[in-house]
């Protein structure tokens, strides 16, 4: 049997891209306030749903590739208005489709680099279901941010 594993991209920008582009047409709706599992602040959560028509996420295994609408929920921070969760659930896979669901979570956090606060991604996970019991993960923590400089001097020798 010829397995991979499921690899994901987006987490940097590229998935919140999908959700918040104009071209998406996502259609968005309030669902409710609440407090982050860390106890920190109170998050907005939004869902979302974006028609395939408007989706450019596209699954595949080898070359059995097929496009997707997708749905989810957006976790905002209510002080800041920054991401702090994005899910994602794709739409309408086909039937005779290797995968028959996926979906992706991207946890977002501020991490301090070089005395200073960003927002970045924190943990990521992708599921992918084949068949009705075959379940993937990939569970990614990103951790270690450093920040790397170097400082030239440009002289002009006449």
């Amino acid at each position: 049997m010829n397995s991979s594993w499921p690899l994901s991209v987006g987490e940097f920008g590229a998935l919140l891209g999908l959700v918040f582009s104009p071209t998406s047409k996502a259609q968005f709706e309030w669902k409710e306030a609440a407090t982050p599992g860390d106890g920190t602040g109170t998050v907005q959560v939004l869902s979302y749903r974006v028609a395939r028509e408007n989706a450019t996420i596209d699954l595949g295994q080898g070359n059995d590739t097929v496009g997707v609408g997708f749905h989810g929920l957006v976790y905002l921070d209510a002080a800041t208005g920054g991401v702090r969760r994005v899910t994602l659930q794709a739409d309408g896979l086909p039937k005779n489709f290797s995968m028959s669901a996926a979906s992706m979570t991207v946890d977002y956090d501020f991490v301090a680099i070089a005395a200073r606060d960003y927002l970045l991604p924190v943990r990521s996970t992708v599921s992918l279901q084949r068949g009705h019991k075959k379940v993937e993960l990939n569970e990614i923590a990103f951790r270690n941010y450093r920040r790397f400089a170097s400082r030239a001097k440009i002289k002009m020798i006449q």
